[in-house]
């Protein structure tokens, strides 16, 4: 009876495959090394401590909360997988059964609350389960600005179909709330922004392939985010496929595509209507040597606006010169305003007059590295040619902010050191823009120079970690009125804390934000929390 299940799932599943993918644990073979979600939960949750790293961005998303530096609590949600062949000598993770989870809850001043759990269950190729719920919250009755709620839940179900098969299904959802400004110059004039999301994928990775050298992994999503005070609704409908072929113990070739389908309605004016449908492909073949990994391919990007083509490209050596590494390297990041993505980064959003449009930054790169002992030391360069980039600008003809956008290319040097011991880490980074094409006083809320500087030490065998973050960004232009350009003043923000684990079980933590009470803004009229305390408790199960 369970054979006959297990093959009707797969029929099932199959007609997805076309479309979608995900991969969210390990299955080794002679040949082939999946990497996926979930190793890394089961690694970081046995060392009971759980953390995110977060990928360096130029303009960041506002955290209503104002801490810019904040450190996740928990999170089960990892990074999309990667898929490599073996010869990149990946480690084969024993994966042992678990049962692992923790509850969180601090407290601040402005009534700010932070409350959160999750559990992680998983039986060795057979089933693996999760959730995990967080709240964030202020309610400080005296500052509408400084009010705000977010609450996000995710459950994950994995199944074996097999040894070499594995189904996995998500859901999710959460909602948000906060005030801003109907006027950038009207201060008493306040608007709440309500949004709510739901959403499920559905995944299949297939290793059975391991004689051709071959796998697979699919993912088919479907998520829908409403924002009731303009009654705007999007969903969004994406399917992916990365396809792996091993040719032979040095050369590997990685097909990833993805189709996305987003629809905008609101009933208030049929007018704003629109559906966009985007395909994305990116084929490219990697080669791995002794002493250097290069890859190259072509990203192929076709909206209903137009289609885009950019080399994939990445040149890796060690010890060039002076024990110095050098990379040679594209990026790219695609994404569509829209809903999902402005609704995370604008605090006064205004839906139906906003952009749908491709937002794509590529990029080409040098990086230089040198580790000396215990410190890091890295230098890169990168020309960006960003199509559709946001550009807020506050308008006296509009009840809210207009999001509009602007084609513009930079150069952005980024110097970073690094030293980290058993006791003690360090880090240093500065990014310094410098604008083309475009005068920067037309390209709003960039500050041209942003240093950031993190300090963590662990004492006690390492039962107490003290931390310490400084951030500083220079004047940012912005347009205040219908052509009125004006400046946002720079900014310094401290914030310092602790976590100490008191047993296995229990930790203590304590955050400071904002110490130094600068009363600046990241958005026009939308000034930030003066200073934040918080304190709290975690329980490790």
């Amino acid at each position: 009876m369970k054979k006959f299940t297990q093959n009707i799932i797969l029929i099932f599943l199959g007609f997805s495959s076309v479309l979608s993918g995900q991969d969210t644990t390990s299955i080794a073979t002679e040949n082939i090394q999946v990497i996926r979600n979930y190793e890394a939960i089961i690694q970081q949750a046995k060392q009971k401590k759980i953390g995110v790293e977060k990928a360096d961005e130029q303009l960041v998303p506002i955290n209503y909360s104002y801490n810019l530096k904040s450190e996740v609590d928990l999170d089960f949600d990892r990074p999309d997988p990667i898929i490599r062949p073996k010869t990149y000598k990946v480690p084969d993770p024993t994966n042992n059964d678990l049962k692992d989870g923790r509850i969180y809850g601090g407290y601040g001043n402005l009534s700010t609350l932070k409350l959160g759990g999750a559990y992680h269950y998983y039986i060795e190729d057979w089933v693996e389960a999760g959730f995990k719920v967080d709240h964030h919250s202020a309610a400080d009755q005296s500052v509408d600005f400084q009010k705000y709620a977010n609450t996000d839940g995710h459950l994950y179900l994995g199944y074996f179909l097999s040894n070499k098969t594995k189904a996995t299904l998500e859901f999710r959802g959460g909602n948000s709330k906060h005030y801003s400004p109907a006027m950038a110059n009207v201060q008493d004039s306040i608007i709440q922004h309500n949004f709510n999301n739901q959403g499920a994928t559905l995944g299949l990775s297939v290793n059975a392939f391991d004689h051709l050298g071959l796998s697979l992994r699919t993912r088919f999503s479907y998520d829908r985010i409403k924002q009731t005070n303009d009654d705007v609704q999007e969903n969004r409908l994406r399917g992916e496929l990365n396809l792996l072929k091993k040719i032979n113990d040095n050369i590997s070739l990685e097909v990833p595509a993805e189709i996305s389908r987003y629809s905008f309605s609101t009933p208030l004016d049929t007018s704003f209507d629109k559906t966009y449908n985007d395909v994305q492909l990116s084929p490219f073949i990697r080669f791995k040597d002794n002493r250097f990994n290069v890859y190259g391919g072509l990203e192929i990007i076709a909206t209903r606006d137009k289609t885009f083509y950019f080399p994939v490209f990445k040149f890796e050596m060690e010890d060039v010169f002076e024990e110095v590494d050098v990379s040679l390297f594209t990026e790219s990041k695609y994404k569509r305003n829209n809903v999902f993505e402005l609704s995370g980064i604008i605090p006064y959003y205004l839906s139906v007059v906003s952009p749908l449009n491709p937002n794509y930054d590529r990029s080409f790169n040098l990086n230089l590295k040198r580790n000396s002992g215990h410190a890091v030391f890295n230098l890169q360069f990168g020309y960006h040619n960003y199509v559709g980039d946001l550009n807020v600008v506050h308008a006296a003809i509009f009840t809210r902010p207009s999001i509009r956008t602007i084609d513009r290319k930079a150069f952005v040097i980024s110097p970073s050191i690094g030293y980290n011991t058993k006791q003690t880490e360090l880090n240093l980074k500065l990014d310094y823009s410098v604008f083309i094409t475009v005068p920067q006083e037309e390209v709003f809320y960039r500050p041209s120079l942003y240093i950031d500087f993190s300090a963590a030490q662990y004492l006690f065998d390492r039962k107490l970690k003290l931390h310490q973050n400084i951030a500083f960004a220079n004047s940012r232009f912005i347009q205040n009125d219908i052509d009125a350009t004006t400046t946002l003043n720079s900014y310094v923000d401290l914030s310092v804390g602790f976590d100490f684990r008191v047993n296995n079980t229990i930790s203590l933590f304590a955050q400071g934000t904002n110490l130094l009470a600068n009363n600046y803004e990241l958005w026009l009229g939308h000034p930030v929390f003066e200073r934040q305390i918080w304190a709290g408790l975690k329980f490790d199960l």
